[in-house]
Order: structure tokens, then C-alpha cells, then sequence
């Protein structure tokens, strides 16, 4: 049996997810500035994507401390662990969703295209976005609430009238509806993890392509290649092919888990999900860490921010 204790859980998880608490705390300061800070100027649907990613990373991760809470401190609720862990699936494949919608966001904008189909995505990007999201969290929402009702299948009970057989049989098909339902939702979750990660390797590649090859074609023409707006798609390329690094044994992990645990007799490998919540806060930390270094927007800020910090401490010892 694989399994990680709950102590050394909450002694791992609870830092690595309050470190990217706070890390989204400091985001979201840098959301809600004024865009004229730095000449950093946000578009449309680049900062929705940016608004989900940093509000359901903040959620994941408070999820995951409740878990560490409810580990270490407070006395065990069956209930409340239900309701934390579709909460944690949720918000971590609605967040995983908005990093897949800014690969593609990325791609259309960086990468030239003739098609008739991508010339039409371009000029409508904004509103393919949107409904990608909203139809996306639809249908994150609907697995969410099919794996929860999953959970209230019905216990035999031992019955001492004539009817026991007609009752536990009808028990038993409402059983198997519940373990349907259940697998209906581990296929979704897995697909959509799958065609997650499959998208951003292919957009993050392909942009990282473009981008390698238009710099070699200015190097041969002699021409500079240190304008800001190329660096910073370079740097956002670079980092989301990190990130979709990171995200591959991390989906892998996901997958494994959850198919093994919709199988009967297979529940010894991690049976407390604490190895899995463990490897999604420190995904979730490594995230966010990309998300900081890829955007002039939290960047620019942060610098600005420890600037007039230390600018007032300089002047208090003054």
C-alpha cells in the first residue's frame, strides 16, 4: 500500500499552499491596480484569463488548506470532505482550463495563419474565449455534480420481512446506477485532462517554433531582436512550455489515480488522496511562480510595489 501519512501531509501541503495563498494575494493587488501602472495596459480576454487563473488557484489552494486543517486540526466530517474534494476538482480543472484557453489565446495572437478557420477564430477571439470558458465550466460543473451524487449511493442493510429480496435487489440497481454515474465522471475528468495538456503542448510548441525561427531569419537579415514585445512573447512561450512540462506527470499522476480508484480493489494506492492533493498544491505553487515570471503585468508591479516599500523604510530611518 502507497500511502502518505496525514501529519507528513499537512507538514508538506500547508506551506507549499500558503506560500501560493499569498502569492495570489499579491496577484490580485496586481490585477486591481490601475492598468496605467508601469504603462502596463491589460486586453481583453487576456485579463479575464488572468482574473480566473489567479481566482481559482487562490481557491484550489485554500481548498487544500482546509484539507490540512481538517487533518491536523479539526476532528474528521465525511460530509465536509465530500464537499472539499469536488471543490478541489473543480477549481483545479476550471484553473488547469483557463491555462489551456491563454496557450491558445497566445498562438492565435503570435503565430501567423491564412486559414479561413484560424482567420476567423482571430477576428472573433475574444468571444471564442468566452464561450470556451462558460461551456468549458459547464461541463466541469455537470461532472462535478455526477461524481457528488456518486457518493450517496444507497448501503444495503440487512432486512428481516419477506419483501428483503425485492428490496435489496432494487438496492443493488440503484447501486449500479451510482457506480455509472461515477465512471461517467471519471471519463469526463480524464478527458478533459488529456485534451488539456495535449493543447498546451501543441500551442506552447508551436508558438515556441515560430518565435525560434523568426529570430534566426533576423539574426541572417542582421536585424536587432531585443524589441520588449518580443522578449516578452518569447518569455511567456518559454515559460508556458515549462509549465506544460510540470504539467505532464502531474496529468499522468491525475489520470493513474483516478482510474485505478473507479476500479474494485484497486483503492491501495494513496486510498487518503494525500499524495495526489500533495503533487496538485505544489503544481498549483509552480503555477503560479510561471504565471509571475511570464506577465509584465504581476511583475512590473511587484517591483514597483518593493520599490515604495523600501523607499518608505529608506525614509523612516531617515
Amino acid at each position: 500500500m502507497l500511502k502518505m501519512d496525514d501529519l507528513v501531509f499537512a507538514a508538506i501541503s500547508g506551506p507549499i499552499s500558503f506560500s501560493a495563498i499569498v502569492l495570489n494575494v499579491v496577484f490580485s493587488f496586481c490585477l486591481l491596480c490601475p492598468p496605467s501602472v508601469q504603462g502596463v495596459n491589460l486586453q481583453q480576454p487576456l485579463k479575464v484569463l488572468l482574473v480566473s487563473m489567479v481566482f481559482f488557484s487562490f481557491l484550489h489552494q485554500t481548498t487544500i488548506m482546509f484539507f490540512v486543517c481538517q487533518v491536523a486540526i479539526t476532528p474528521f466530517v465525511y460530509g465536509l470532505y465530500l464537499t472539499l474534494k469536488q471543490l478541489f476538482y473543480f477549481t483545479n480543472v476550471v484553473n488547469l482550463s483557463s491555462v489551456t484557453w491563454l496557450s491558445i489565446l497566445y498562438y492565435v495572437n503570435i503565430v501567423p495563419n491564412n486559414g479561413q478557420l484560424f482567420s476567423w477564430i482571430k477576428r472573433h477571439i475574444k468571444n471564442v474565449v468566452y464561450f470556451g470558458l462558460v461551456a468549458d465550466r459547464g461541463i466541469v460543473l455537470t461532472a462535478g455534480v455526477l461524481d457528488y451524487v456518486s457518493t450517496l449511493r444507497p448501503e444495503e442493510q440487512p432486512l428481516n420481512s419477506s419483501s428483503s429480496f425485492n428490496v435489496t435487489a432494487e438496492l443493488s440497481s440503484d447501486r449500479d446506477v451510482f457506480f455509472y454515474l461515477g465512471k461517467i465522471c471519471t471519463v469526463i475528468y480524464s478527458f478533459h485532462l488529456l485534451i488539456s495538456f495535449g493543447t498546451m503542448i501543441l500551442s506552447w510548441s508551436s508558438t515556441y517554433i515560430y518565435l525560434r525561427r523568426h529570430m534566426k531569419r533576423m539574426e541572417e537579415s542582421s536585424s536587432p531582436f531585443s524589441q520588449p514585445q518580443f522578449q516578452s512573447q518569447m518569455r511567456v512561450t518559454v515559460t508556458g512550455l515549462v509549465q506544460a512540462a510540470l504539467f505532464f506527470p502531474y496529468c499522468l499522476l491525475i489520470i493513474t489515480l483516478v482510474v485505478t480508484h473507479s476500479l474494485p480493489g484497486y483503492n491501495d494506492f494513496d486510498p487518503n488522496d494525500n499524495i495526489q492533493t500533495t503533487v496538485s498544491s505544489l503544481f498549483g505553487l509552480c503555477s503560479s511562480v510561471c504565471l509571475g515570471f511570464s506577465q509584465s503585468v504581476f511583475r512590473q508591479r511587484v517591483v514597483s510595489l518593493l520599490e515604495g516599500v523600501f523607499k518608505q523604510c529608506n525614509n523612516l530611518n531617515v
